[in-house]
């Protein structure tokens, strides 16, 4: 009895069967093999696990370290072992997964479960015959009846999130960029130029001093009028030196960048 109630509160918490990681996975690659992609870098070592504080920040210093996200997986459920995490990134080939976790809820309640109640009966007789002597008579009865119990049971439940990230090689320039947003348009008096929002450690913005939060305005001879225009820009002046014109703080700062191939 003990062992069927133990069994039924593991099943509740969760299923050894299957990995939530993998099956609430959203891929961020649109299916990509990143066996083939020139600019990752894949690592042959167990991934790396940590457990996260901050989504937005934690995805910041990722960034600025080099790496990349693939894909994530959201799901409430009790409790997940983090080797379920690691086990997925092993099989998407991810270098780091970061997880979180944050209570939401205490799920109780109770399980009936039947279970087979055999009874056994003995009746004995005995007396004498006349003429034959006394006798005694022994005999079973087993009845096949069923018993329900209430199993309760308690199971914590919990948000679950996690990030998988891969490697990047050196960037020509370093940066993550977007789009300007209508008052960042306003603030510069221009609809031209696109905003730094990542400036990778030690790349080339990086050691030219350039910080997310810049709007890039202009590479070399080529007006930044959106983000097409800094993907022609890279291309052409790859490996040179140039001149980069930013917007900071209501003053346009020109910087010298030495770009990667």
């Amino acid at each position: 009895m003990k062992n069927i109630i133990l069994s039924i509160f593991l099943l509740l918490v969760v299923s050894c069967a299957v990995n939530p990681y993998y099956n609430f996975y959203k891929d961020q690659t649109n299916g990509a093999d990143l066996s083939t992609l020139p600019n990752v870098i894949l690592t042959n070592e167990e991934p790396k696990i940590f457990e996260g504080a901050n989504i937005d920040s934690d995805s910041q210093k990722m960034m600025e370290n080099g790496f990349v996200s693939i894909g994530y997986s959201s799901f409430n459920a009790g409790a997940v072992s983090s080797d379920k995490a690691i086990i997925h990134a092993k099989n998407i080939k991810a270098e780091v997964v970061i997880v979180y976790s944050e209570y939401t809820n205490t799920v109780s309640g109770s399980i009936p479960l039947t279970l087979p109640n055999t009874e056994t009966s003995t009746t004995k007789t005995s007396g004498n015959l006349w003429g034959v002597g006394s006798y005694n008579e022994t005999s079973t009865t087993t009845t096949n009846k069923s018993k329900t119990y209430d199993i309760p049971y308690s199971v914590n439940r919990y948000n679950y999130f996690a990030s998988f990230w891969v490697k990047i090689k050196e960037l020509t320039f370093g940066i993550n960029f977007r789009s300007l947003e209508n008052d960042e348009r306003r603030l510069i008096g221009s609809n031209k130029g696109v905003k730094i929002t990542v400036v990778i450690n030690n790349s080339p913005a990086f050691m030219s001093d350039i910080f997310a939060g810049d709007i890039l305005k202009q590479i070399g001879a080529i007006e930044i009028i959106n983000t097409e225009s800094v993907s022609q820009a890279l291309q052409n002046y790859k490996g040179k030196t140039v001149n980069v014109t930013i917007w900071r703080d209501g003053e346009v700062l020109s910087k010298s960048v030495n770009l990667n191939n």
